[in-house]
């Protein structure tokens, strides 16, 4: 419902590395652990959250686009953070 949108959002905002990490095990694809220490590398945040999202497709069947993701975790790493989280 729109509750649990409001609190995956803001938690992605507020604590991203959080909201992450939360995701990727959620989904599968890395230990929470993991997640929070890959996040406290914030100049290679695109690049491991890409790589990340590319794992999330795969596990969910949805079509490969590396340079879009890029490009999106990139520019607005929260509102990817939190798209992968109501995905999950």
């Amino acid at each position: 419902g729109p509750g649990l949108k409001s609190r995956v959002v803001s938690c992605a905002l507020c604590c991203p590395c959080i909201r992450m990490a939360e995701t990727w095990h959620l989904a599968g694809v890395l230990p929470f652990h993991l997640g929070t220490l890959l996040c406290s590398c914030p100049c290679f945040l695109p690049c491991i959250g890409s790589w990340m999202r590319k794992r999330m497709r795969k596990v969910f069947g949805m079509p490969l686009r590396p340079l879009q993701d890029f490009m999106a975790w990139l520019c607005c790493c929260c509102l990817v953070t939190a798209q992968e989280a109501l995905h999950v």
